[in-house]
């Protein structure tokens, strides 16, 4: 009580009057609930903030994973795209019954060059909410209050903590065309939600080639039936018969083409994926009723 009792009193006093009535202890404990626990990983040249706003958020700054000198505006952007809902969801992997939200999920600036993504979870509860706030805390922590923004990684978010988010530079390959009937985030997260999203690298390319162990082209649509149109993602691949890449790669790429091309009224592609260089993914509109060629 005697240690409540100075907290109030040092919170009401700002005078010299005020701070002779408080004991240095309360000042230590004041000091103590007010200042983040910073601890820093010289060796992994990133560090570690556990704030206080948040009940056990953790905020590691990470330049070597995550990127340099993200531009702050980009990242803003991104972060603008997080829904606001407070209601709880379900994020776990694709296809599972009950996942309201496929991870890992991605939104992306307008310009492509910042990406906030959910990681990968086999099974977590949370909120769009949790999520935007720890977007903040991450890019108040580790772009406005740097010299040099650096990409940051959020752990310990959501109902049982077992949400992580990343803020990352990314590299879009990407060229917009148009125009779109069907623009919008609701269209391409239909289409997202079912493109696979693994990080392992496999075998892409076309059917009868040795070795092969994903066949292209193929096609994930979203579909509206009023407009009697499809928004149709093509996986293909250009001048090869076979290149090594992952399906994570080619999701980031998609999302990127989402966030700039889709979001703005057109399609576009996305291209030089894969170890080569040689796979492209396409968004384009088809009405219902025609057979993509």
């Amino acid at each position: 009580m005697s240690s409540l009792l100075s907290w109030g009193r040092c919170g009401i006093f700002i005078t010299v009057i005020g701070i002779a009535l408080c004991p240095m202890s309360a000042f230590a404990a004041l000091i103590a609930q007010r200042t983040p626990d910073l601890v820093t990983h010289s060796a992994q040249n990133s560090s570690v903030l556990r704030l206080p706003s948040r009940l056990n958020l953790a905020v590691e700054c990470d330049p070597d994973r995550y990127g340099r000198d993200l531009q702050l505006s980009s990242c803003k952007q991104a972060l603008a795209s997080i829904p606001s809902s407070g209601s709880a969801l379900t994020f776990g992997p694709r296809g599972r019954p009950g996942v309201d939200v496929a991870t890992p999920w991605r939104w992306t600036s307008a310009d492509g060059k910042c990406a906030i993504e959910v990681a990968k979870t086999e099974g977590a509860r949370g909120s769009y909410l949790d999520l935007k706030e720890a977007g903040e805390e991450m890019s108040e922590v580790c772009l406005e209050y740097k010299a040099k923004p650096e990409g940051a990684i959020a752990t310990n978010i959501g109902v049982d903590g077992r949400l992580s988010l990343t803020i990352r530079s990314y590299i879009p390959t990407v060229s917009c065309r148009g125009p779109l009937l069907l623009y919008g985030s609701q269209y391409i997260d239909q289409l997202l939600r079912r493109m696979p999203a693994e990080s392992t690298r496999t075998d892409f390319g076309r059917r009868g080639v040795p070795g092969v162990r994903v066949v292209l082209p193929l096609r994930y649509n979203s579909v509206d039936p009023i407009l009697r149109a499809q928004l149709v993602a093509t996986v293909d691949l250009t001048n090869t018969d076979r290149e090594k890449a992952s399906w994570y790669d080619i999701w980031a790429a998609t999302v990127a083409i989402g966030g700039m091309c889709v979001q703005q009224g057109k399609g576009g592609t996305a291209s030089w994926l894969g170890d080569n260089g040689k796979i492209a993914v396409t968004l384009k509109e088809y009405p219902i009723s025609q057979q993509q060629r």
